[in-house]
């Protein structure tokens, strides 16, 4: 019988080959089941056999230490998903009869709205990278893409010449789980993009530098990572919008509630966002209502 580490091993092989989450999503999983793991060695648990290794009493402690560390609901929620996950896999490979934590409730998450700045900063952010310089040129066509079609920073660092359909004005996304999308753009991103792709082509010929396929590249020539496009956009915002909150996410954010402020239908932001459930989305209704309320308590003569 293989020991529960050996079995973590197995079942992240079967996610990499049939579920199609992305790495990171592999490796969150691996973190989490690892962790499980180490409380098992720690409690005197770790030889024990499988049915009781991953029994719902043990899962429930484990949970109830990462609640006192303290650590965030919304992370415990995810170390549960990753157990759950797990114990299914054990199930579908007949090492288990029923998952033991499947009948186990995800802790009640607060929720945390996401942050979004306005329109006005949102056109200052846009040209503060002033200059007619490589990099300048770059990064406003980055910053661009990213709000105008509200594609994730993970995406954006995959994107190769090829997805781009510049007099179409859209560009071919792989989301999550390896669903691709397309996203459309309108004027103002494809006038940054020509611009950028004419300094592209000059920069990587004064470096000598061979045709990557990389939609956005360094100043050195290779494919921009997806933390060096991280520290820019991270560099920009810092900017205008100091404080929690920003990230390259911001800017998807923003895309989705101001979109929402001027009446576009739900289900279409879902669509453009590449969400799979409308649950998802629904979390920006409850912006706009807030940002309502805000205009609402500030302007209004009896608001208090």
């Amino acid at each position: 019988m293989k020991t529960l580490g050996e079995l973590r091993t197995d079942f992240l092989l079967e996610l990499g080959r049939h579920r199609g989450l992305s790495p990171r999503t592999a490796e969150a999983y691996d973190s989490d089941l690892r962790q499980y793991l180490q409380f098992l060695d720690e409690t005197g648990h770790g030889q024990r056999p499988l049915e009781e290794s991953l029994s719902t009493d043990l899962v429930r402690e484990f949970l109830a230490v990462l609640l006192a560390v303290p650590l965030s609901r919304r992370s415990i929620a995810r170390k549960l998903a990753a157990l759950r996950a797990f114990g299914n896999s054990l199930v579908r490979n007949e090492l288990l009869t029923a998952n033991p934590v499947s009948v186990i409730r995800v802790p009640r998450l607060s929720l945390h709205l996401p942050r979004a700045i306005s329109s006005e900063d949102l056109l200052a952010l846009l040209e503060s990278p002033c200059g007619e310089d490589f990099a300048s040129c770059r990064d406003r066509a980055l910053l661009e893409l990213l709000y105008g079609t509200g594609i994730r920073i993970s995406e954006l660092s995959a994107l190769t010449l090829g997805r781009l359909d510049l007099g179409g004005g859209t560009v071919r996304v792989m989301g999550k789980g390896g669903r691709e999308r397309v996203a459309p753009f309108g004027k103002a991103v494809t006038a940054r993009l020509q611009t950028y792709l004419t300094s592209r082509q000059a920069h990587l010929g004064v470096l000598g530098k061979a045709e990557t396929g990389a939609l956005f590249v360094s100043d050195r020539g290779g494919a921009l990572t997806r933390f060096r496009a991280y520290q820019i956009v991270h560099r920009e915002l810092s900017r205008i919008a100091a404080g929690k909150g920003i990230s390259p996410h911001l800017l998807r954010h923003c895309f989705a509630t101001h979109l929402l402020d001027r009446g576009a239908d739900l289900l279409a932001i879902k669509e453009l966002l590449g969400h799979q459930r409308i649950s998802t989305t629904q979390i920006y209704t409850k912006v706009s209502m807030e940002r309502l309320r805000q205009v609402y308590s500030q302007a209004h003569p009896r608001a208090t």
